[in-house]
């Protein structure tokens, strides 16, 4: 590994809300990096924190800003506009980086000749079925055909950073999906290495928190693909509208749902057709898309299975709020 790079100086920032449990162990991993000859600038910015986030963080002696009631995309956007790197790595408060964090995602850079690198997290060893799934199939996606990189492990060059203006404050989630996608229309590379390796003790440790992280993710993930389709200018762009597959995916199963809840009060009727239909079509559906995953890793088909069920049936709820959403909006502003 070559330790030859033009950078001098990584800034590194933290969005943090109440990580009293995590945000020393975070730290301490940063302040233990091998640095590379270069100097590394850490920035917590806290969305107002109840616990002793702040004053932990300010003990540390790093720089610590408080930025409150803004989302997290915003925060990003901030602890950017006062570092002084000429690389911006973000990372998630809950996670802890290996020795070698910084080194390679350097390597990566000069060998990719990418303007973005990251990679998923890593997840604890006392994780269950849930977390080991996803951090399975999201190693997966690594090298430049990767769709995004997720922003809680993102270094990126800093003016690539700015010529994109940054994240889309706008964005409550999937601001990592949209600014990966905005970067790469205007020709940028990413690149995802699991060899930029951080540790994410908040993963999901059951079923039930994978269901509420993936409905709560969904949000801006519908908004983000109409925009998409309002501008387009022709086919073509219509194809490559972001989240397509994923909309598609949620918007089948959505019906498969609706259709299920139908058929439920068809039961009273003694007419069973279409909840079975729909039922079989819901299950049928969440098949392929795992079989599409299993072809990947070859193993755990049935937790690979549970995990596409459950995250299908959240992602379509989401869709189904972000509708009803915008319908009580446009009625509220009419």
């Amino acid at each position: 590994m070559t330790k030859t790079h033009p950078f001098k100086r990584v800034s590194v920032i933290i969005p943090a809300l109440n990580e009293e449990e995590n945000i020393e162990d975070c730290i301490l991993s940063l302040q233990s990096l091998d640095k590379m000859d270069m100097a590394v600038e850490i920035i917590v910015i806290d969305n107002g924190s109840t616990d002793a986030t702040f004053e932990i963080a300010s003990k540390m002696g790093v720089k610590t800003h408080l930025l409150k009631d803004v989302n997290v995309a915003a925060l990003r956007n901030y602890g950017a506009s006062i570092s002084t790197g000429c690389l911006l790595a973000f990372l998630d408060a809950d996670c802890i980086v290996a020795e070698d964090w910084l080194m390679q995602a350097i390597d990566t850079i000069n060998k990719e000749d990418a303007d973005a690198v990251g990679s998923v997290h890593e997840i604890p060893y006392s994780s269950n079925w849930v977390g080991r799934v996803a951090e399975k199939l999201g190693s997966k996606k690594s090298g430049v055909n990767a769709k995004y990189i997720p922003s809680g492990n993102f270094i990126i060059k800093r003016a690539s950073f700015e010529m994109i203006e940054g994240f889309n404050g706008d964005l409550e989630t999937s601001e990592d999906v949209d600014i990966c996608y905005r970067l790469m229309k205007t020709g940028g590379r990413i690149f995802l290495n699991p060899k930029i390796r951080a540790l994410h003790y908040g993963a999901p440790t059951s079923a039930k928190e994978m269901f509420l992280r993936e409905l709560w993710h969904g949000k801006s993930v519908f908004f983000a693909f109409l925009s998409d389709i309002a501008t387009a200018r022709n086919f073509r762009e219509l194809r490559s509208a972001r989240n397509l597959p994923l909309v598609m995916f949620s918007l089948i199963n959505l019906l498969f749902i609706i259709a299920a809840i139908i058929g439920l009060y068809g039961l009273f009727l003694n007419q069973y057709e279409l909840l079975i239909y729909s039922v079989g079509g819901y299950l049928l559906l969440n098949l392929v898309v795992t079989l599409k995953f299993w072809k990947m890793v070859k193993s755990d088909f049935i937790s690979i299975y549970c995990y596409m069920a459950i995250y299908g049936f959240a992602r379509a709820l989401s869709v189904l709020r972000s509708i009803v959403g915008s319908v009580f909006k446009k009625r509220k502003t009419a």
